[in-house]
């Protein structure tokens, strides 16, 4: 099978000759091999008694073993959220996809390569309670490993670190610096449970 060319083949064609997109999607993604690589680090450095730099780094990529089938859009790469870029909604940042006349969606499509990185300084006011400023940082892009700057998103924030039942709570207030993809530039509020790496 031609996986490439599965559009004008007459079993994957709606009665009127257009392509029937779910089933060129079910043969494409019936049985798919690829492999995704990453790679994370964090490092850990006392400034003064208190106060903590924790840096973080994190880059992967993501290819097919047979282009024409592609990946699967699950595993694919995306930034935002509490987890990642504090200052973007979960999985705001990513290429996005278009209608065929240039109309990008408010979705993410998901990249094959990706990069971030995270700074962020710790104060430890008491025994549960702790203070954070961070600067986050990162990449989405489409093609297979494409380690481009162009698509650099940005942010920084403060927090709030609470040590509850031996899990800490993690209050993220963030605001984006740079946004390629247009979003709307508002702050983001995150809250999340357990630690971040």
């Amino acid at each position: 099978i031609d996986y490439g060319d599965l559009e004008n083949q007459a079993e994957y064609q709606n009665e009127d000759g257009s392509p029937d997109q779910a089933k060129i999607d079910q043969e494409k993604f019936k049985w798919l091999e690829f492999y995704k690589i990453k790679f994370k680090g964090s490092w850990y450095t006392r400034i003064i008694d208190k106060l903590v730099l924790k840096t973080h780094a994190e880059f992967g990529f993501l290819g097919a073993y047979n282009n024409a089938r592609g990946v699967i859009p699950f595993d694919r790469f995306y930034l935002g959220g509490p987890e990642t870029l504090r200052g973007f909604q979960h999985r705001d940042i990513g290429p996005r996809s278009t209608d065929g006349d240039n109309n990008f969606s408010e979705e993410t499509a998901g990249g094959h390569t990706y990069g971030l990185f995270s700074a962020e300084y710790s104060f430890q006011v008491s025994e549960g309670l702790g203070l954070v400023a961070f600067y986050d940082g990162g990449f989405v892009n489409e093609e297979e490993k494409d380690f481009s700057f162009d698509n650099y998103s940005d942010n920084i924030g403060i927090g709030v670190r609470l040590l509850l039942m031996g899990s800490p709570l993690k209050l993220d207030y963030a605001v984006p610096l740079r946004n390629p993809y247009e979003l709307p530039d508002s702050s983001q509020f995150h809250f999340s449970f357990g630690t971040r790496y």
